[in-house]
């Protein structure tokens, strides 16, 4: 998943990497933080990127764990299908109901 979406779930996975007692935080007693992410797009109707948010995820703690910090949907993807274009920014949703815009890399 690439643009905000990809966006906060980089995030959400280096949150996890360099706060290792997160478990800990009530904040987080219901749903880790790239959990809280899944759910918020599900939550605003985009279950379609679920699965591939779910791999960006993984790939993200991946790459993190050998020490690459850069986005995985920055990477060359040339040998991948084109991204599909779903449309929006997540916190679009909270103020309007502005489309939403982003780009789903088909999984291999």
């Amino acid at each position: 998943v690439a643009g905000a979406w990809g966006e906060c779930m980089h995030w959400a996975c280096v949150y996890e990497q360099q706060h290792p007692g997160w478990e800990q935080d009530p904040a987080y007693a219901e749903e880790n933080p790239a959990g809280q992410v899944i759910a918020f797009a599900t939550e605003l109707g985009h279950a379609s990127i679920v699965t591939a948010l779910e791999k960006n995820e993984e790939e993200t703690h991946v790459s993190l764990d050998n020490g690459d910090d850069t986005f995985v949907f920055e990477r060359d993807t040339s040998h991948q299908a084109q991204p599909a274009v779903l449309g929006g920014h997540p916190e679009e949703h909270q103020h309007s109901n502005a489309p939403y815009q982003a780009q789903v890399v088909a999984a291999q």
